[in-house]
């Protein structure tokens, strides 16, 4: 805010999405990227930028011409971005996804499942959409402790990801235990 208090994402982020008002903040948010970041962007081309999508931007095209026009002639390459799918609803017409997806691919951009094997996450998009990054939640990274010897389910995660040939991030890797472990 204004008076530099802080509103975590989840006070608002719910109410945007309902709203229609998610699309015109990705807007916003690409355009202070392309503003902010480009200068850095430009000087080191292997940096990546990750821009979270929700169900909405995924039922018409209109987010792959934002994404061209916003990024197209500046100094942030395509190839450096790459779009989250999060997952809060289902996405509802799997064929207007993919034609997103298909057209975000096109340009270059890279799309990655955010919070796979929780909440709406949908593993047959991983194969039918192609994704280009599993992003594996913390709740499954939390699991490694000292205590368990496997962690099934993250296994399968990491497995799955490697039959795929997808990329693979962890999200919230804290002890050294951990980080071996992936």
């Amino acid at each position: 805010k204004r008076s530099g208090e802080i509103v975590p994402p989840s006070a608002f982020i719910d109410y945007a999405e309902i709203t229609g008002l998610a699309v015109p903040m990705t807007v916003s948010l690409m355009q202070q990227v392309r503003a902010k970041l480009g200068a850095l962007c430009h000087d080191m081309q292997e940096l990546k930028v990750s821009i979270n999508l929700f169900d909405g931007h995924f039922r018409d095209s209109t987010i792959v011409e934002d994404v061209r026009r916003i990024f197209g002639d500046g100094p942030i390459s395509f190839r450096q971005l790459v779009f989250e799918i999060t997952e809060r609803r289902p996405l509802a017409d799997s064929t207007e996804a993919a034609a997103v997806i298909g057209g975000l691919h096109a340009l270059g951009a890279r799309l990655a499942m955010d919070d796979a094997g929780t909440g709406h996450s949908n593993l047959a998009f991983l194969q039918t959409l192609g994704v280009d990054v599993i992003k594996i939640d913390r709740v499954f990274v939390e699991m490694i402790r000292p205590d368990i010897a496997q962690v099934p389910v993250l296994d399968g995660l990491i497995a799955m990801a490697r039959d795929l040939g997808t990329d693979i991030v962890a999200e919230g890797v804290e002890t050294e235990e951990q980080a071996r472990y992936l």
